[in-house]
């Protein structure tokens, strides 16, 4: 193995001690069945009847459905996340020349009360776009929604916060190719009012990772990407130390502490109303890979519909999915919203497509 300037591969071009191929599939599996044991815990909480019952086994992907995969079907999401990770990692072995990045990224239009919500996808979605542009970067990102657990807003409902995941890559030779040349291009630690990236969480908005082999491979992180909300965000405060500068940020730290099964069955109604091949978006090479999964997840779809009929099982008719979701929120005294979506969502009379 080679080291140059901090920032080295091994030479087959796919990371081998740490966050592995093998890890990356087996983190895939423990966040969807995570997710998936807080709303089956929620439904067994609520006592649905039989219809209802069936309708959340739809919702999950283990029921047929008419119309276009959701993002509420975790099998077809898990499916979809293993191609694309395969994806990536084909491409990190193949191409030496390669570097990769992995961004977070903040926005306080992404900071919404679950009582109220308004999810800005689409605006979201441009603005990491842009960004990527910006600095060059091919590549895959997502709009993820997780609960922050100690945010109080005031008896104004439980913070969910939606933020932008970014796999990224470009020539090694690139110019600004640094992590810190990515960050101070994005406009981290400018004291302007009108730089796309803040947080008035309080913690860093702008966050790069140069993957080297500490950091895992890629396709570990391609599907990070495609993760199920299994666990939500603590916003633990900077530690006060005086004469530090810069000033120290808060940090975001994985918990399930406080992360209540209706909480996660509110993400799932979120998750239920946008199609599942919208869920991640690509600038250049990207755009193409997401293109070739797409067919990839249409060929499985065909072949889990034909195992479905060959098993007797009857398609969910359809059904007020407003009335449902509202049934879902009986037993909590506060009223909870519809929620307010910014791009692509489920539409009533769609085309029939599936992907």
């Amino acid at each position: 193995m080679k080291r140059d300037s901090g920032n080295w591969k091994p030479e087959n071009g796919e990371y081998r001690k740490r966050k592995t191929w093998r890890l990356a599939k087996r983190h895939l599996k423990r966040t969807h069945r995570g997710f998936l044991n807080l709303v089956e815990k929620r439904v067994e909480e609520l006592k649905p009847e039989k219809d209802d019952r069936d309708r959340f086994l739809s919702l999950s992907g283990r029921l047929p459905m008419g119309g276009a995969i959701r993002a509420s079907d975790l099998v077809a999401r898990f499916r979809y996340a293993r191609f694309i990770a395969q994806e990536v990692r084909d491409l990190a072995r193949a191409s030496d020349d390669l570097d990769f990045y992995f961004l977070t990224l903040l926005a306080d239009e992404g900071i919404m009360s679950d009582r109220t919500p308004r999810y800005l996808r689409r605006t979201l979605g441009r603005k990491a776009d842009k960004a990527m542009r910006k600095v060059g970067l091919d590549g895959l990102y997502v709009v993820e929604v997780q609960a922050v657990t100690s945010w109080p807003r005031g008896g104004k409902g439980r913070t969910l916060l939606a933020h932008v995941h970014i796999l990224g890559w470009k020539h090694e030779n690139a110019p600004n190719n640094s992590a810190e040349d990515i960050k101070r291009e994005l406009g981290w630690e400018k004291k302007r009012s009108n730089i796309p990236w803040t947080s008035r969480l309080g913690a860093d908005p702008i966050h790069v990772r140069h993957l080297s082999e500490p950091l895992g491979c890629p396709s570990y992180w391609a599907a990070y990407l495609l993760k199920a909300p299994h666990d939500a965000k603590n916003l633990v405060p900077p530690k006060k130390e005086l004469g530090t500068f810069p000033v120290p940020k808060a940090r975001m730290m994985s918990t399930t502490k406080g992360y209540r099964p209706e909480l996660a069955m509110r993400i799932f109604e979120l998750m239920a109303q946008i199609p599942l091949s919208s869920v991640v978006s690509g600038t250049g090479s990207g755009a193409t890979m997401l293109g070739r999964c797409r067919t990839l997840l249409a060929l499985w779809d065909k072949e889990r519909m034909a195992r479905w009929a060959e098993d007797g099982k009857e398609w969910i008719a359809p059904f007020d999915e407003r009335a449902f979701w509202k049934r879902t929120h009986r037993k909590r005294r506060a009223k909870y919203r519809r929620f307010f979506i910014d791009g692509p969502t489920i539409k009533a009379r769609d085309s029939g497509r599936r992907v």
